[in-house]
């Protein structure tokens, strides 16, 4: 990586910033050759264990532990190759061209040169193997400008911004079921399929503002914005070729995601001692990608493209209290309460057999139940005055202590409908309650003392994460489908009391006996009944862990 860095002012109101850059990336994650196959022979005993040269080498194939389902043994499988190198330039200025009026302006160019080779090489599973190979030199860049407008208190800032982008690339424009997707032609796809040049796209986005005084403690806001964000290299030009043909294909010309976002809030100052912000927000996203599937009619044709049919709104409110000033104590708490609807246009899977399409329905537009998932956090700080307490060896031992808490909480997340229709015992899980996993808490605590003696510094630090050792159930934890649907169907959910679409007794008919549980809940002498995981070793992260440290500046 090399840059170059300018900054020049030009007048005591305008000053101009050149920034100029160039990245390169090179992965080399090669696989085995010549010797580095492990031999098989046993070089030992632990009792009457034999061992070889694991973990040393490679050997061809996967060894499956029965007990927990984990890989023993198997060459590494992952090939890189790819090298990327990116050039980017930007500029900024900024003039106070009055006392009301403060214009900034810029622009941003990125260039790239995309030469990526990455594959799945696992000998002896060629089946499933898979190689990802195409090289692009993508170009986009963006414009801005922006005036800050102060006036009797109060500050708007007035902005466009321009963004562009464009793949330089082909896009083809083979028929959705095309030939060109089979086995037979993958080799030579980019050569033989019909194409076009990929639509260079730009797009405006106006950006407000405003700030104003109500009283001499309390001010009003609102903010407005549009927001673009561009696909991701991946989604615009991956080609991913397996044994059955091409099952991966990128979309050139797809388009900016659209977020269109509005906020309005109030901030109140109580006695110059604490701040109370409160906001209520609305993002309205559209364009969003998602993955789409194709299927052929003999099946020879069966691979996923990106099109921009995805939407999201949010909605929500925030309240936060700050202290920020204080002799001992300072600290911040806030919660965000937000709703999230999402959903799509369209398909997610389009088949060329019309039977399966009448099936399916022409067109299925789906949408989420609008699911709200709160969070909170706050933070306290106590720290002791430089000059507390008594001296010892010119030494404060109870000055300038600082001990930081931060404590964070959010609902849980919902069950993902299609693994919930695993193990649903009836009913559809689309028009039934959602079912909500428990909330998580966490409680972090930091202590430091800084000593100062003479011109040495030195600080003690005392870190303890999680520090009430919560533990929560992970996915990682279920060696497969079945383990989590065993799982699943131990606990004594609420809704087995009962419901639209069964009985308590039907439930119960079924095996099923109604309690408190939820999902995330663990076994305990409390809740004997309850199947966990298998692999036990990750079915909990994030454990308690105490770590100790001294610095020293001289």
């Amino acid at each position: 990586m090399s840059g170059l860095s300018v900054d020049h002012v030009l007048s005591p109101s305008t000053f101009y910033n050149v920034r100029l850059s160039w990245t390169r990336v090179k992965n080399l994650c090669g696989g085995p050759s010549g010797n580095d196959f492990r031999s098989p022979d046993t070089l030992g005993f632990f009792g009457a264990i034999p061992v070889d040269e694991t973990p040393y080498g490679y050997k061809i194939g996967i060894e499956v532990m029965t007990g927990d389902k984990m890989s023993s043994s198997g060459e590494g499988a992952t090939r890189d190759y790819s090298e990327v190198n990116t050039v980017n330039l930007r500029f900024d200025i900024t003039s106070q061209v009055n006392k009301y009026h403060q214009m900034k302006s810029g622009l941003e160019l990125n260039y790239d040169d995309l030469n990526v080779h990455y594959e799945h090489n696992q000998i002896g599973d060629e089946g499933n193997n898979w190689d990802i190979r195409w090289r692009r030199f993508p170009y986009r860049g963006g414009m801005y400008i922006q005036d800050k407008l102060e006036f009797e208190g109060m500050i708007a800032n007035i902005g466009l911004r321009a963004d562009f982008t464009n793949p330089n690339s082909k896009a083809y424009i083979t028929e959705r079921y095309s030939q060109y997707f089979r086995q037979r032609f993958m080799d030579n796809f980019e050569n033989l399929a019909p194409y076009e040049d990929a639509k260079a796209r730009i797009r405006l986005s106006p950006r407000l503002g405003i700030s104003h005084p109500i009283t001499e403690n309390a001010k009003l806001y609102f903010n407005y914005g549009h927001f673009y964000s561009t696909p991701t290299n991946n989604e615009l030009f991956i080609i991913m070729r397996r044994s059955r043909g091409l099952t991966d294909i990128g979309n050139p010309n797809a388009d900016f995601a659209k977020t269109v976002a509005y906020e309005l809030g109030a901030e109140y100052s109580l006695s110059d001692m604490l701040l109370i912000h409160v906001s209520g927000y609305y993002k309205d996203i559209t364009d969003q990608l998602a993955n789409i599937h194709y299927v052929g009619l003999d099946g020879g044709v069966d691979y996923w493209s990106q099109e921009n049919n995805n939407y999201e709104d949010i909605r929500g409110f925030e309240l936060r209290l700050e202290k920020r000033f204080g002799a001992w104590i300072t600290g911040w708490a806030n919660y965000n309460y937000m709703v999230t609807t999402l959903g799509y246009v369209g398909r997610q899977t389009y088949y060329e057999d019309p039977r399966q399409n009448e099936q399916e329905g022409l067109m299925n537009p789906y949408q989420e139940r609008p699911l709200a998932r709160p969070l909170a956090r706050a933070n306290l700080t106590i720290t002791s005055p430089h000059d507390f307490g008594p001296s010892l060896l010119n030494v404060k031992p109870l000055a300038d202590i600082r001990l930081d808490m931060q404590y964070s909480w959010r609902a849980g997340r919902y069950e993902n409908e299609d693994t919930y229709a695993f193990w649903n015992p009836i009913g559809d899980v689309q028009k039934i309650e959602p079912l909500q996993w428990r909330g998580r808490t966490n409680v972090d605590l930091r202590l430091r003392k800084n000593i100062i003696y003479k011109r040495y510094a030195m600080s003690l630090y005392l870190d303890i994460p999680n520090i009430f050792d919560f533990k929560y159930l992970e996915e990682s934890g279920f060696a497969d489908a079945d383990d989590r649907i065993n799982y699943m169907k131990s606990l004594r959910l609420s809704r087995y009391n009962g419901d639209e679409v069964a009985t308590k007794e039907e439930y119960e008919a079924m095996g099923f006996i109604a309690g408190d549980d939820k999902p995330g809940d663990v076994k305990s002498d409390d809740k004997p009944w309850i199947d966990m995981p298998n692999r036990e070793f990750l079915t909990y992260f994030y454990p308690r862990t105490i770590t100790f440290g001294i610095g020293i500046n001289f």
